[in-house]
This record gives C-alpha cells, structure tokens and sequence, in this order.
C-alpha cells in the first residue's frame, strides 16, 4: 500500500486553497500583468525551459540503454543508480504530464490571450479544446508548471541528505519557470498552481513505487 506523507496531504490542502482564493481574481491579474509586463522579454527567453520535452529525452534515452544493457547481461555496477534516477524523472514527468493533458481537455479553460484579445473567460469549450484552436483553449492546468515542479520534487525526493541544501534553488528556480507562464500571459495564476500540485504528486506518487517498478523492470528473463 502506499503510503504519503502528512506534510504531502497538508501542502496539497494548501495549494487546493489558495488556487480556489486566487481564482476570482485571475482576471484582475492577468488585466495588471498585461499592462505593466516590462519584464516580458526575460521571461519569453525562459519560459519554454519548462517544456516536457527537455526533460523526458535525455531521461527516456537513458533508461532505454540501460534496459538493453541489463536484458544483455552488461549493465555496469555504478550505472545502476543513474539509470534508476532516469526513470524515476521520466516517470514522474511524463505521468504527471499526461493527467495534465487530460484535465486540459476536461476543463478546456479559455487562455489569457483569448480573454485580452475576445473578453472570453470561462471553463468547458469542448467544442475549441478538441477542434482546430485547441492551444487557446487548454488553459488548466498548466503543462510548463506541472513539468517543472514535478521534476523538482522529483529531484528532492532523489538527492542523497547531504546535498539536501541544494532543494531550495530547485524549487526556486522551477517556481520562476511556472511563473512565467503567468508573465507571458500563457496561464492565470490558478492555472499555474494547480499544475504545481499535480506535479508534486506525480513525483510523490513516482517515488513511492519505485521499489515496484524498479522490481518489475528488473525481473529475472524467462
């Protein structure tokens, strides 16, 4: 059975929250932001760092040799933990990733861009979020926060204790990538957390079954 931490359940009651106090004002945001963006090339320059790609194939060519390896009998001893680490991202990634792209289709939120450009705001165009515009109307979650925090998290959860000071940058430095989506008007602010909680548990999720997985993989060829 798996078993999640409090301090998981307590952040995850938290960011639900605030995402649901932030919501009514999106729309003020956004307007502010858009009026006030002198920051807006810096974070055009940025903001596809958060791009799952990026992350799924080097992770996913990594875990690839190391399959091929072991099924040949020749997987070195010290590339063990390196190929575990890959799948543990690519996992943790792509899983969260792929409910993200559902819940897009599900919610088929209108973006930012259609609401400066046409004063359309709301959630469910089915009709836009499956037919040709569907970027316009794929809003929440965000796809670049979920990748960003999910690899964070995972991250955190795979460092050894003494390099655990490094934790802090990475959860900063992904909490700027999610943010700019805000700062080019890709996201609303509750888009955003809402694709950092659901990054956060698909790297929790990831973790804690991992010794499954791992043993799975691993299992003696017949």
């Amino acid at each position: 059975m798996i078993q999640i931490e409090r301090k998981t359940w307590l952040i995850t009651l938290l960011a639900i929250a605030v995402m649901l106090a932030v919501m009514p004002f999106d729309l003020v945001i956004m307007q502010y932001v858009n009026a006030h963006n002198t920051c807006r090339p810096f974070f055009d320059a940025i903001t596809d760092i958060g791009l799952a790609k990026w992350y799924e194939w080097p992770t996913g060519l990594i875990v690839v040799t190391g399959f091929i390896l072991w099924r040949a009998k020749k997987l070195p001893e010290n590339f063990l933990p390196v190929w575990r680490m890959a799948i543990q991202i690519l996992l943790s990634v792509a899983g969260a990733g792929l409910f993200t792209d559902v819940l897009k289709r599900v919610f088929a939120r209108a973006r930012p861009v259609e609401f400066l450009q046409h004063g359309i705001y709301s959630f469910f165009h089915w009709h836009e979020a499956f037919g040709l515009h569907t970027y316009h109307f794929q809003s929440f979650p965000s796809g670049h926060a979920t990748t960003m925090m999910s690899l964070a998290t995972a991250i955190a959860l795979i460092l050894p204790e003494k390099y655990r000071w490094t934790r802090i940058p990475v959860f900063i430095f992904a909490g700027i990538i999610a943010a700019s989506r805000i700062m080019v008007t890709a996201h609303y602010p509750s888009d955003v957390i809402a694709g950092m909680m659901i990054g956060i548990w698909g790297a929790v999720l990831t973790n804690c079954t991992m010794p499954h997985i791992m043993s799975f993989l691993c299992r003696p060829a017949h």
